[in-house]
């Protein structure tokens, strides 16, 4: 998305005519590019919602695992950083 203001600006209109065309113009392209960004606000924004429920998903089969072994760790106990347990 190129900067509106840029072109606006930089355009000298001649008459009240063009100026209005010109303003009418960018007004339109501003609107344009802000239904753009919303478009793509609401996509990362579900984008998002579905990678947070993936992670809880994750982690509830990660749990789910380590519940299923055979002398498993409590999930309080677990951690995966085992440099702490050598020191």
């Amino acid at each position: 998305m190129t900067p509106v203001r840029s072109k606006f600006y930089l355009l000298k209109p001649v008459n009240t005519q063009e100026f209005e065309t010109q303003y009418q113009e960018s007004v339109s392209k501003i609107l344009n590019d802000l239904q753009s960004m919303a478009i793509i606000s609401n996509r990362l924004e579900s984008s998002i919602v579905e990678v947070g429920t993936s992670v809880q998903n994750l982690n509830k089969m990660v749990e789910d695992f380590i519940k299923s072994q055979p002398g498993g760790a409590p999930m309080n106990e677990f951690t995966l950083d085992d440099s702490k347990d050598s020191q």
